[in-house]
């Protein structure tokens, strides 16, 4: 039975791996074709208009999705995490990647040619099933991202971003975040200054803490129903 996972940002379910859908024989084949790569926070993993031809698999770590704006400069679409597949909407028409896959944090991926998982999914119907849900999970948290960008507001925004880098990244959980108030403003697709006011009324709130430039989450609930809000 697979063990599925609900995904925080849209609620589709889906299996925690492909892997999970796999039986011994297409594990093994499975292992034999990856190509495992490391990448260093900062570092491209592809970048928009490169060729879609093979599958990527987050193993470990996290990958933002960025898009260009006419003038040149990326803007945040998305984060990735461990198991998650990327690109796939380019993957699947294979076409050109849209955007680009820059490691957030240090992160390790399996390439996997496009033949080896059109093979799978041929011979088993929950890879299938895998990777039709990792589509539509992709596509929809793509899609609330962009409407969070025109319409949420300033507070709302950072409240969202926040709840995410929650989910996203484990030493938040852990230890606290340290981040810059540059990127926070980037994800959140606001103005830096608006970012220092926010996290100063999420203070003030008890919501979060900034300790040594950590910011800790004291309260998931609130921020989570802040993240859901409308107005």
């Amino acid at each position: 039975m697979l063990n599925p996972v609900s995904d925080c940002e849209t609620g589709v379910e889906k299996p925690l791996c492909i892997t999970n859908c796999l039986n011994q024989d297409e594990k093994e084949f499975f292992d034999r074709e990856k190509v495992s790569r490391t990448y260093k926070k900062g570092e491209y993993i592809y970048r928009a208009g490169f060729s879609a031809s093979d599958f990527v698999m987050i193993y470990e770590g996290v990958v933002k999705i960025t898009r260009q704006k006419n003038g040149g400069e990326e803007y945040l679409l998305d984060f990735r995490k461990g198991n998650d597949l990327i690109g796939l909407e380019s993957i699947i028409d294979n076409n050109r990647y849209e955007s680009s896959a820059i490691a957030f944090t240090d992160v390790t991926i399996y390439i996997i040619k496009r033949e080896v998982i059109l093979s799978l999914i041929q011979q088993n119907p929950e890879a299938n099933k895998f990777l039709f849900q990792s589509f539509v999970s992709s596509t929809s948290s793509l899609l609330r991202r962009i409407q969070d960008l025109s319409e949420g507001l300033a507070q709302v925004r950072l409240g969202r971003t926040l709840h995410m880098l929650y989910h996203y990244i484990p030493e938040f959980k852990e230890k606290g975040l340290i981040i810059k108030r540059d990127e926070l403003a980037e994800i959140s697709g606001i103005s830096r200054e608006t970012v220092s006011r926010g996290l100063s009324i999420l203070k003030e709130k008890k919501i979060i803490s900034i300790v040594n430039r950590r910011i800790h989450l004291l309260d998931e609930k609130r921020i989570d129903k802040l993240s859901h809000s409308k107005n």
